[in-house]
């Protein structure tokens, strides 16, 4: 028996969405949802502001080796040499260096003389000055700013070994005098990156990194396009530099749930699609894993003679902007916690939002008209309002989907695995 044409996988992941379901205006994702076609998205390179295009099955496929490190998580006082200052308890290594520099280390076993790419990542769980502290790696040290270590959190980052002349032995993390730094969770492993990846890592002026670890401030990169897969022809762009979201932070791809996703500021990121049309009858579906944080952050926005936002708004939805004004809300008990599929649905006085496939907001008096394009990420002036997190697909139908809603959202489900 052949699979349903919801059912089938193409290069870049399971697909066939808008096989199913066609006639969407608009179609954002970052895996191939039909067959026709095959970029996904265009991402500009923060080293040499180099564009190149880039298709779902570009953006996955790495792979780790084991892990390296041993005790990565400190559970025991044991396997660190820890030099003046350090302590290793209650799961973490913390030090305050009061007279000298401070280093904690660990060899790093059976790699004398191999020379590959790695990934690194360690938990900052507390730091009392970020220009302070230094990783070290084999003979290379890297700065938490280099690094874009700011606040606490978990950072990740590659290290390129293949033209050193130096082997990973031991990585190393040094505090200066008068600082301060508890760490945790450390972890070394042998890395294969995503075509895209690698090309981050391998610029135009640096084709192999010498003995270094990627950078925040060069090897990462921002979407420019995110291609309209509904074969409309509606790409959602962004010309500003400052303005592009986020997929590649010091050559690891962000994922959530092992996939990738974009990543919004909610300072200024967002794009602008071409998407046009009247909103008597629209549906939208999102996957995002949005911030909980204070104010409105909309997930997409129409504007027109009466504009419409699909919005988080203290932790919940909101849909807004309506001919008779006002809002509707949830005003329940789901709070947008982690990865969620966001379906919004605005006909003539029926207007619902649902999340993770049931409906939580409901409204049969409002109606909406407008006639011009749509902003993913922010308010339609681009000024206010933007959204932060997370944001892995978009797709907007100008008409109503509710007989083929949950069709849809299952087909969605079966790629991200949200619920």
């Amino acid at each position: 028996m052949s699979a349903s044409p919801a059912n089938v996988w193409w290069g870049g992941g399971f697909s066939g969405l808008l096989e199913a379901y066609p006639n969407a205006a608009g179609a954002y994702s970052l895996r191939r949802l039909s067959k026709e076609g095959d970029k996904v998205v265009r991402l500009r390179r923060a080293s040499d502001n180099e564009e190149r295009d880039f298709s779902a099955g570009e953006l996955t496929g790495s792979s780790e080796g084991a892990e390296l490190v041993t005790n990565g998580g400190f559970d025991t006082d044991s396997d660190w040499s820890k030099g003046t200052g350090w302590t290793i308890s209650g799961g973490q290594a913390s030090v305050t260096a009061a007279t000298e520099i401070a280093a904690l280390s660990q060899s790093v076993v059976g790699y004398d003389g191999v020379y590959s790419q790695f990934k690194m990542s360690f938990e900052v769980v507390s730091c009392s000055d970020y220009s302070n502290p230094l990783v070290r790696i084999a003979n290379k040290n890297v700065t938490f700013a280099q690094l874009g270590i700011t606040a606490p959190g978990t950072y990740t980052f590659i290290i390129d070994h293949r033209a050193s002349t130096v082997s990973p032995s031991f990585v190393r993390f040094t505090i200066q005098v008068g600082g301060s730094l508890v760490i945790d969770n450390v972890s070394l492993v042998e890395y294969t990156p995503t075509a895209a990846e690698q090309w981050v890592i391998d610029d135009a002026t640096a084709p192999v990194q010498n003995d270094g670890a990627a950078t925040t401030q060069t090897d990462s990169a921002y979407a420019t396009t995110w291609y309209d897969q509904s074969g409309s022809g509606n790409d959602a762009t962004q010309a500003t530099s400052t303005a592009q979201p986020l997929l590649i932070l010091a050559g690891v791809t962000n994922t959530e749930n092992g996939k990738a996703a974009l990543v919004f500021d909610g300072v200024d990121d967002y794009l602008e699609s071409t998407v046009s049309g009247g909103l008597s009858s629209v549906y939208m579906f999102s996957t995002i894993s949005p911030a909980i944080v204070s104010g409105v952050h909309n997930i997409i926005m129409h504007n027109g003679p009466t504009y419409l936002a699909f919005s988080i708004y203290g932790g919940r939805y909101r849909a807004t902007g309506f001919v008779e004004g006002g809002n509707v809300e949830d005003a329940g008990s789901l709070v947008v916690v982690g990865q969620q599929l966001a379906t919004f649905k605005q006909l003539d006085n029926d207007t619902a939002i649902y999340g993770d496939g049931i409906e939580v907001v409901t409204d049969a008096t409002k109606t909406a008209t407008g006639t011009s394009t749509f902003n993913i990420g922010s308010a339609f002036t681009g000024a206010s309002a933007f959204f932060v997190g997370g944001m892995q697909e978009t797709i907007i139908y100008p008409s109503d989907q509710s007989a083929k809603r949950t069709g849809i959202e299952t087909n969605i489900n079966d790629h991200y695995g949200i619920y």
